[in-house]
């Protein structure tokens, strides 16, 4: 067993190192956070809708000449919301939508602080990052 020197004579054992917090909630050991616990289940639920758009026709969207969410778009959004989903941290989107070019767009409006994250998922599995305060685009990243 490690030990801990406070001085030359007080020796203390060193603590145990730190169970990962992986292992805590799959014993059932975690305290749930509320609102991540939330969030999870919100997320949870875009993947269920993200799944759906394999099965949707778009109509409105092919009659105007826009592709709907194509196959690949689809497979690395479900990527992208089980990384998130892993994280737990990220808070759910407003909304989720076909980006018209084959591509799908998760949304979060800040109403309070008018502020618009935007994670686009393109037709060709490309991930961007977008962050808008006031209408302008004052962060882009491309994730992959």
């Amino acid at each position: 067993m490690a030990t801990v020197e406070l001085d030359e004579k007080t020796m203390i054992p060193a603590p145990p190192p730190p169970i990962p917090t992986g292992a805590l909630e799959d014993a059932g050991l975690m305290i749930a956070d509320p609102k991540q616990a939330a969030n999870r289940e919100t997320w949870r639920q875009v993947t269920e809708k993200v799944s759906m758009m394999r099965f949707i026709a778009f109509p409105d969207l092919e009659a105007e000449g826009l592709l709907p969410p194509v196959a690949r778009a689809i497979e690395e959004a479900l990527t992208v919301v089980g990384i998130i989903t892993k994280i737990g941290t990220f808070p759910p989107p407003s909304r989720v939508l076909p980006n018209g070019e084959g591509g799908i767009v998760f949304e979060r409006w800040e109403r309070e602080a008018a502020r618009l994250e935007r994670i686009e998922v393109s037709g060709n599995g490309r991930v961007e990052l977008s962050l808008f305060d006031h209408g302008k685009r004052i962060a882009h990243h491309r994730l992959s």
